[in-house]
């Protein structure tokens, strides 16, 4: 075996063969790459005002409390960031109070920005139009009652800015909504100003011939801080808010507060700036926690372990020396650093990752195998590993920095590994992160070659499915607006329809109260019927003792004329005794015929006062039977039929009367 300086001393030589062989420096030998392309230019690198100035126009969407809304809505989705020019929505988790009561109550001082106009009668006032509109209460308005809107403000996350104001005329707050109270309380995650109170009202909420809707008294309040906002999803804060925007060199590049010396030009003014880096699952991507003073190299470090195959050398490596980096100073390596075989490498993450089951990540990393020049370059190529498995193989040839993507599912603690090089056809490897799905975005224009189709149509399809999403919420709130304006329409129709129903029952008891009088009238109509019949009882009951005593006077009658019969019977009897003549008797029969008469005339009256008053009697109840029916078949008639009774009874009366005379009068003859 040979000694360990004897087998240095045969490696460098066949290093130096390899060198010869091939004409080429090799890495480890701190050779110059033939060029990795044009790089990155840092030295005029500033924050590009140009995408800031056109996204202006798409987060600045001006919002506010409509007159058609519900109070206590969800806040909607708000585009909170955006990327070299796009838009990335994040929603805001805390709704309104309604949905959320258990929401903490934050301890926020707010100052007045500006008052209201004042409630008089002519006054009028606008609401604010302003971004970062989230949500509205309704407060009650027995008062001007600041102080509840402010607490609305501090228990919704994010609110910075309350609009308090009055809406007149509005057919939902007055008559739909369970609140009944038109004291709007109008929340907002930025500050606004009177100049924005351009919400003036002018709605026809309730039909014609009420009002259009009208502001009054219309005040606004901030919070003394303000709120720091979430952080985008995929990303930790790393600095502010400041006045500056970030002025380092390249977008990638994680920067502190003493690079964000961009305070704006002109009109355009940065504040509340702050500064975020992605969330990346890879420890020391960009390989710099290798380093040394000048140039060194080794198969592992800290975060990344080398391996090369049985009778291969340094096939994977990390190098410190910057002329290699992408960015920075270190640099991944695959391929033999010194030359010494052409086996393939293997570079993999020191530890697992902490990835979630399920989950889709995306591989992000740059690329370049240019060292050896085009001809050796040729047959460059590598592959990624997820898990010890190949999930792509790349043949680039002769390649400049070029951004990678891949799409990886997870099982939980994965390893990610890359392998490739075939010396002098060596592969670098630089700026490497694994990112969740959700939160990848590609990196600014300055930092990817511009024409790469993939990465070009990654960008696309975000602005496809970012466009569609927007397309289906609004969508959903021409549904919602439409429902709404079909429900206030059905609303008008159960208003008008209580009113007809009102209408109706007042009529209704007008009716009612009409029948009332009107079976009050027969009521007294019928006590005067009863009081005459009360009357004809006692006129019944005086002719009854009229008729007694006539029955009386007929008995005596009839005594006296029995006892006239008698007398003649005795005189028959002593006439018969005494033989009284012929003409005695003759005599006598005047007498007796005379009797007889007056005893039939007698018996005649009596039958005739018995007839009449039994006639009268009957003819007396008969009317005022009449009377009576009279009275309830005329029910509907009302007066009426009461006056129509008593014309009746008035008719029947002196008939009776003239009967009972009648009857005096044949008596006081007999």
């Amino acid at each position: 075996m040979f000694p360990f300086g004897r087998l240095l001393t045969l490696t460098l030589l066949a290093v130096s063969i390899n060198a010869a062989t091939t004409g080429i420096v090799p890495p480890s030998q701190r050779g110059q790459p033939d060029s990795f392309g044009p790089g990155i230019d840092l030295s005029t690198t500033i924050t590009n005002t140009d995408h800031i100035e056109s996204t202006v126009p798409l987060v600045d969407q001006k919002a506010g409390a409509t007159d058609d809304t519900p109070p206590n809505s969800p806040v909607p989705v708000t585009v909170v960031t955006a990327l070299d020019g796009q838009l990335v929505n994040s929603t805001i988790a805390d709704v309104a109070v309604a949905q959320r009561p258990a929401l903490a109550k934050r301890d926020i001082a707010y100052e007045q920005v500006f008052a209201g106009n004042g409630v008089n009668f002519a006054d009028r006032d606008g609401s604010i139009q302003g971004t970062a509109y989230l949500t509205y209460t309704v407060v009650s308005n027995s008062t001007y009652n600041v102080q509840d809107c402010l607490d609305f403000c501090s228990r919704v996350n994010g609110c910075v800015f309350a609009n308090l104001y009055y809406e007149y005329n509005n057919y939902l707050l007055d008559y739909v909504f369970s609140e009944k109270s038109n004291l709007k309380c109008a929340l907002y995650g930025d500050v606004h100003g009177a100049v924005e109170k351009t919400n003036l009202g002018g709605q026809q909420s309730i039909p014609a011939p009420a009002g259009t809707t009208y502001i009054q008294n219309s005040s606004g309040w901030a919070s003394r801080t303000l709120v720091d906002p979430d952080a985008p999803e995929g990303y930790d804060l790393t600095y502010g808010p400041t006045g500056g925007a970030n002025n380092a060199p390249g977008y990638y590049i994680p920067a502190d507060e003493s690079t964000a010396v961009n305070y704006g030009q002109g009109d355009l003014k940065v504040t509340y700036a702050r500064g975020y880096r992605r969330k990346s699952l890879i420890v020391d991507g960009g390989f710099e926690a290798y380093n040394c003073d000048d140039f060194c190299f080794a198969a592992s470090s800290t975060n990344w372990i080398g391996t090369s195959p049985n009778g291969g050398s340094l096939d994977a490596s990390i190098f410190h020396y910057a002329p290699y980096a992408h960015s920075g100073s270190s640099v991944a390596l695959l391929g033999s650093a010194t030359g010494a075989d052409a086996l393939p490498g293997t570079l993999t993450v020191a530890k697992p990752l902490a990835t979630v089951p399920g989950k889709q990540y995306v591989i992000a990393f740059f690329h370049a195998s240019v060292y050896s020049g085009q001809a050796a370059e040729k047959d460059a190529f590598f592959e990624v590993l997820w898990n010890d498995q190949v999930v792509k193989s790349y043949t680039p040839g002769y390649q400049p920095w070029t951004f990678y993507e891949i799409t990886v599912t997870a099982q939980g603690n994965d390893k990610l590994a890359f392998r490739g090089g075939k010396a002098p056809a060596w592969s670098f490897i630089d700026d490497v992160d694994v990112w969740a799905l959700g939160t990848f975005r590609r990196r600014g224009a300055r930092e990817l070659d511009v024409g790469y189709p993939r990465a070009q149509a990654m960008r696309r399809r975000v602005y496809e499915v970012i466009a569609a999403k927007n397309q289906e919420i609004a969508d959903m709130r021409r549904e919602i607006n439409t429902r709404d304006l079909w429900i206030a329409a059905h609303d008008v129709e159960i208003v008008a329809f209580k009113a007809t129903t009102t209408k109706r029952k007042e009529e209704l008891r007008g009716i009612l109260a009409a029948e009332v009088q009107s079976k009050e009238r027969i009521r007294e109509a019928c006590e005067g019927v009863k009081q005459e019949i009360a009357s004809k009882d006692d006129e019944i009951e005086s002719l009854s003792s009229e008729i007694a005593r006539r029955k009386g006077e007929t008995k005596t009658l009839q005594a006296e004329d029995a006892e006239t019969r008698k007398g003649i019977s005795r005189v028959f009897d002593d006439l018969k005794e005494e033989k009284v003549s012929k003409d005695v008797i003759s005599d006598l029969r005047p007498r007796l015929s005379a009797c007889e008469d007056k005893t039939r005339h007698i018996h005649a009256a009596e039958a005739e006062s018995k007839d009449f008053e039994i006639a009268t009697l009957n003819s007396t109840l008969g009317a005022r039977e009449e009377d009576i029916g009279g009275i309830y078949a005329g029910d509907a008639n009302g007066q009426g039929a009461s006056e129509h009774g008593e014309g009746h009874v008035t008719r029947k009366a002196p008939e009776a009367e003239r009967g009972l005379w009648r009857a005096k009068t044949i008596v006081v003859e007999d």
